[in-house]
C-alpha cells in the first residue's frame, strides 16, 4: 500500500511522488558486491524417479545399460560418497556391501535384486525385455517433458 500512495517502502513516512526530494544512499553500481559461492550438496540418481534426480547423461547410461545400479541408485562419484557401503568405490566393479539391485550381479540370474557385492553382468532373458521396456517408457517420459 505504501508504494501506491507514494510513500517510501521502509517506513511509509517519506513522500516519494512527483516533486518529492527523496533519495537513498549507497553506491550506484552493486555489481562489485558478490555473495560467497556456497558448495552444492551432493546429488544422486534414483532410478525410480529419474526425471527429477538424474542428469541427461545418467538417463542415457540407464537406457543403454552401461550404468551400474545398486539398490536403485546409479553408482557414480556422488553416490559413492553418500552411500559408500551400498554402492562401493568408483572404479571398482559391482556394488558395495549392500544388495546389488537393478542390473544383476555375479551368481544371480540377471534379475532385479539378484544379490550383491560382485561385478555386474548385463540383463539376460526376461529381465532384458523388462529393462528394454522400461527404457522405452523412460525415453517417452523424457521426450514428453521436453515437448511440454
Amino acid at each position: 500500500m505504501r508504494v501506491l500512495f507514494n510513500k517510501d517502502v521502509s517506513t511509509g513516512l517519506e513522500e516519494t511522488g512527483e516533486g518529492a526530494n527523496y533519495s537513498s544512499q549507497g553506491p550506484n553500481d552493486t555489481l562489485a558486491f558478490r555473495n560467497e559461492q556456497f558448495e552444492q550438496p551432493l546429488q544422486f540418481c534414483y532410478t525410480l524417479d529419474p526425471g527429477s534426480t538424474c542428469t541427461e547423461a545418467q538417463i542415457e547410461a540407464l537406457l543403454d545399460g552401461s550404468a551400474t545400479v545398486c539398490s536403485w541408485i546409479v553408482k557414480d562419484g556422488n553416490s559413492s560418497v553418500l552411500f559408500p557401503d551400498l554402492v562401493g568405490e568408483v572404479g571398482v566393479e559391482g556394488c558395495g556391501a549392500g544388495r546389488g539391485m537393478g542390473n544383476g550381479s555375479v551368481g544371480g540370474n540377471g534379475t532385479i535384486g539378484s544379490g550383491g557385492g560382485g561385478p555386474t553382468v548385463p540383463f539376460e532373458g526376461g529381465a532384458a525385455r523388462v529393462g528394454r521396456s522400461l527404457g522405452v517408457v523412460l525415453l517417452g517420459v523424457v521426450v514428453g517433458f521436453l515437448v511440454l
